[in-house]
């Protein structure tokens, strides 16, 4: 089963080369070796470029692409990155945040192997200086995740079968993460909770969503109240989970050693 890392990258304030080399150098000491690296760069420089070329610990099976639609705004970004992916599966995975072990791939990728979520999210842990490590996090949906209420966590603990995928709203920033969870629940059902740490979040006080405008926020609320306002509270009363994918689960015994 090939595994598609889908990193969207950027220069992150002049930390992006000293993030990337973090986040690689735990990707090349993953057990499980059966994946892909696709780097699509919002950069306007070759800052990124440079670097990626010029590393030994790089994965030898990976892509490099620009975007320059929609700078400054994450999704665009995201989007073209999945976008080359080959993998059965594609992980989202930040250039600030990274794996938090050498068995971390191996893991989800058991997981996907055994149980075949379309989509699936794992817990992680915080980190400031990418070293020590603070608040474990176990995601958890709710009905009104679309709100802003995420309790999932940031997309670097989303999984999911590149074919099911649909894609993160351009228009959104602040909120892509909420919006993608919660269409994937109206398409997909619940997601497939791995109860393991996978994955750091770095929270270094100047990530992209550190830095949007209230009024940026404000529209991003505008436009997710016009898409699911007459949801409310109620979903459960029309929800209706898609009985195929039942269908598609493997039998258990798929699992093997």
């Amino acid at each position: 089963m090939l595994i598609s890392i889908a990193m969207p990258t950027y220069g992150y304030n002049g930390r992006g080369v000293e993030f990337l080399d973090h986040n690689l150098s735990m990707l090349a000491k993953q057990s499980f070796k059966d994946f892909e690296v696709v780097f699509s760069d919002h950069s306007v420089d070759d800052t990124i470029y440079d670097y990626i070329n010029s590393q030994q610990h790089i994965p030898t099976n990976y892509t490099y692409v620009r975007c320059s639609r929609g700078r400054g705004i994450i999704s665009p970004n995201l989007n073209n990155a999945i976008r080359h992916c080959k993998g059965d599966y594609v992980k989202v995975l930040f250039q600030d945040d990274f794996l938090y072990n050498s068995n971390s791939l191996a893991l989800l990728e058991l997981h996907a192997r055994c149980y075949r979520p379309v989509w699936m999210m794992s817990e992680f842990v915080h980190t400031n200086d990418g070293v020590t490590f603070y608040r474990k996090y176990d995601p958890a949906f709710t009905q009104d995740i679309w709100t802003g209420n995420n309790l999932m966590g940031c997309p670097s603990g989303l999984m999911f079968r590149r074919k099911y995928n649909l894609n993160f709203d351009e228009s959104l920033n602040m909120l892509m993460d909420v919006d993608y969870y919660y269409r994937m629940f109206l398409e997909y059902g619940m997601p497939y909770i791995v109860d393991s740490i996978t994955y750091a979040n770095r929270t270094w006080g100047k990530r992209l969503t550190d830095t949007i405008p209230q009024d940026k926020i404000n529209a991003e609320m505008k436009i997710v109240n016009e898409k699911y306002s007459d949801h409310g509270n109620s979903w459960i009363d029309w929800f209706q989970p898609c009985s195929f994918l039942q269908e598609e689960l493997p039998p258990m015994s798929y699992c093997g050693n």
